[in-house]
């Protein structure tokens, strides 16, 4: 299958395609802290039932319990200046509302806009994060393509999702 598709993307667009890239992976880093903090906690009292435990050694972990949340808190926080439109990398200014075509074939695809070209064969793509409104196809675990679905057919999404299973790819 050969086909190609033209969109012109506004700046809501890169800016949802963002929230939603991210949106999986801070699930994991508010389990990660969880875990954290309850295996600190878990240790301590199970040192402590030990005796080994000193007045110096439980200020150690009561700054370490604090600190690690405040860290997580911090690194979420981080993440959420870059969605915001003002954080954005100015090429997105650039690409507000021009023509941005996407070629697809079995070798891979081929996109255009006015900040540059690239071309990806299928083996590079990670991932495919499925969205009702886009297609993320991932080259690494935060740079991504984003391609609107309502400028795909329901032929031409599947030969997407196929092509990137074929090349061990995953689909989220």
């Amino acid at each position: 299958m050969d086909f190609e598709i033209r969109h012109q993307p506004d700046l809501a667009f890169y800016r949802n395609a963002v929230k939603k890239a991210t949106s999986k992976h801070r699930r994991t880093r508010i389990l990660l802290e969880c875990c954290v903090v309850i295996v600190a906690a878990s240790l301590y009292g199970y040192l402590k039932s030990l005796g080994w435990v000193d007045k110096h050694t439980m200020y150690q972990f009561l700054l370490f319990l604090i600190i690690v949340p405040i860290f997580f808190v911090f690194i979420e926080w981080r993440l959420a200046s870059v969605i915001n439109s003002k954080s954005l990398p100015k090429w997105f200014a650039e690409l507000d509302n021009k023509d941005v075509v996407c070629h697809f074939d079995d070798s891979g695809f081929f996109e255009e806009s006015p900040t540059g070209t690239t071309r990806m064969v299928w083996r590079y793509v990670e991932k495919v994060m499925v969205f009702p409104e886009v297609l993320l196809l991932f080259i690494s675990p935060l740079l991504f393509h984003a391609i609107p679905t309502s400028s795909l057919t329901e032929e031409q999404r599947d030969f997407i999702i196929r092509k990137v299973k074929e090349n061990s790819g995953k689909v989220i």
